[in-house]
């Protein structure tokens, strides 16, 4: 029992709600718990952040069956206070583990109401079998030396951050992962994600940028900028010279960018499985098509997110989503993944990382603009926060860690 209770206590994260809430249903707990998961499930649905005291007041304002149930649920929520959060990795491959085993069940027991019957269609039991969650692709083994771990730790053959800050509190990014990036209007997206990949291409990375938001060349342009430490006007001036960009001519191949107006999600996984690029970005992800039918808009945005990661991880690459926030990230510093524009759809469930850009205010310096990156989804090695960072929009540099005091309102 104290494993799922912790598993339960695990649940009032964001992040590890999130990352199972496309398996997660109150029949995978035992009965007595089910009731708090309902609780759980319903009141994220509701609100951004809840605590046990939320749930435990939710819980007495519903209609509970006898007082005696209230009893039993007040026993649990005492005994859920004493018990340690799980690991978000952790959770999280537990209670797919769990709905695996209940989809089973169902359809074991599908099967033997089939029987019982003399039915001559298994159908329903072969959907519900297909449907079985998997937290990953199949089901290989995985080999248990420790010495094989070594690759998991090491910061070698990982997609180093530009933003020196970032880079020292998470280490960089790896094949399969996906990462979001996101934020209002004209706060500088494209431009981040333009950041890193100068850093890449340096390192010999290829990478592929999908644009259906910004033309193609602006894109270029944003890249040339930030890995030359170089303004327009600079640029312009070695083109009326005709002298070439050494720096730019040595990376430039490493890049393929595609201006693709409207393009399928299924066209980007068969060009990356054909072409093999380290990185492919998506800028900006909800605009791409995907086939199929999707009940509403926030189906097919799970859908496309979800297929994201199925990119990563056949491509072995590393996915850069770029995406919108919501009017709730207007004019904030730290913008946390609960201001992703559609952020209740479940696309966040498949980031590995989440990068939210906000800002204090504009200065009189154009060239030092201040911007608040927030990391407040990581997978790769829990760490969460907001780093300060000076952005200057005509050279595309990200590199000034701000004051305190620049953003203390």
């Amino acid at each position: 029992m104290s494993i799922e209770l912790r598993l339960v206590h695990s649940l009032l994260d964001n992040g590890v709600f999130e990352a199972v809430s496309t398996v997660l249903k109150p029949s995978i707990f035992t009965d007595d718990n089910a009731d708090i998961v309902e609780a759980i499930i319903a009141l994220h649905a509701e609100y951004n952040i809840i605590d046990l005291d939320i749930v435990h007041e939710h819980l007495r304002n519903k209609k509970v069956s006898t007082r005696s149930k209230m009893g039993l649920l007040d026993d649990i929520i005492a005994q859920i206070r004493l018990t340690d959060v799980v690991g978000p990795d952790v959770a999280t491959k537990f209670i797919y583990q769990l709905a695996r085993k209940q989809q089973r069940l169902d359809a074991l027991n599908e099967l033997a109401q089939v029987i019982e019957k003399n039915g001559d269609s298994h159908a329903t039991v072969t959907e519900i079998l297909e449907q079985t969650t998997q937290e990953e692709d199949g089901g290989d083994s995985v080999d248990t030396d420790l010495d094989s771990l070594l690759e998991h730790y090491s910061t070698s053959g990982r997609f180093g951050l530009s933003v020196d800050a970032l880079q020292a509190n998470i280490g960089g990014l790896q094949r399969k992962n996906v990462a979001i990036y996101f934020g209002r209007p004209e706060v500088g997206k494209s431009s981040l994600v333009a950041y890193d990949v100068a850093g890449w291409l340096k390192d010999g990375i290829s990478v592929d940028w999908y644009a259906n938001e910004e033309p193609a060349k602006k894109i270029i342009l944003n890249i040339v900028r930030a890995a030359c430490n170089m303004t327009d006007q600079d640029i312009a001036d070695h083109m009326q010279s005709n002298t070439p960009i050494d720096l730019w001519e040595s990376i430039r191949s490493n890049l393929t960018v595609r201006e693709v107006g409207s393009m399928d999600i299924d066209e980007v996984f068969a060009r990356t499985k054909k072409e093999k690029p380290d990185v492919v970005v998506l800028d900006q992800t909800d605009k791409f098509t995907i086939s199929g039918n999707h009940n509403n808009g926030a189906d097919r945005l799970k859908a496309l997110y979800e297929r994201t990661r199925t990119i990563a991880k056949t491509g072995d690459c590393l996915v850069c989503n770029v995406s919108q926030a919501s009017a709730d990230a207007e004019g904030a510093f730290s913008v946390s993944y609960a201001m992703l524009e559609n952020s209740k759809t479940g696309k966040s469930g498949e980031a590995d990382v989440i990068f939210g850009i906000g800002k204090y205010k504009d200065t009189p310096d154009e060239r030092e603009q201040l911007r608040g990156i927030c990391v407040s989804k990581n997978k790769i090695n829990g760490w969460h926060g907001t780093e300060g960072v000076m952005f200057d929009r005509f050279s595309n540099q990200w590199i000034a860690k701000a004051r305190e005091d620049d953003h203390s309102s």
